[in-house]
């Protein structure tokens, strides 16, 4: 009796293991391919999300070439100015000055309202203006020669 019970027992213990061992297999085979199926969408949800984030880069990326494009093509008045400022004679300066930009080709129009001390002066700062790159059809009337004080004048510039 104690052989069959241990026999049995023995049996038992023996198919208890054999289904515990089996069960184990299954559950290793069962997560080893839901990690399979995991990696397959992290690689699919990388690349559809590189993808994605590439082609928001590329529209950046052409957004920001058309904004310097336009930048580039716009008028840069900061320069002129500062050019304009060196033309003038350290004893004078402008009381009134507007832009008006015409285009591209013919740059902007430029008129200006200031103050020298003298007729010297403003000989100076004509000259200078006349013989300034980008300068062209300036109109200084004849009255500026009178009252020296207070002159004006038009012209175009290119800038």
């Amino acid at each position: 009796m104690f052989l069959v019970l241990g026999l049995l027992a023995f049996l038992f213990l023996l198919t208890l293991f054999f289904i515990v061992f089996f069960v184990k297999i299954h559950i290793s085979g069962q997560a080893e391919i839901q990690n399979i199926y995991l990696q397959n969408e992290r690689e699919e949800f990388e690349k559809g999300g590189m993808q994605e984030l590439e082609e928001e880069i590329k529209l950046i990326n052409q957004e920001l070439s058309q904004l310097d494009s336009f930048y580039q093509e716009q008028p840069q008045p900061s320069v002129f100015l500062q050019s304009l400022t060196n033309t003038l004679p350290p004893d004078s300066y402008f009381t009134a000055l507007n832009f008006n930009y015409l285009s591209p080709e013919e740059g902007i129009e430029v008129a200006l309202k200031g103050f020298t001390p003298g007729r010297e002066s403003l000989r100076r700062f004509k000259n200078s203006l006349e013989t300034s790159a980008g300068v062209y059809e300036m109109n200084f009337p004849d009255m500026n020669w009178i009252n020296p004080d207070n002159f004006s004048l038009t012209f175009k510039a290119k800038i």
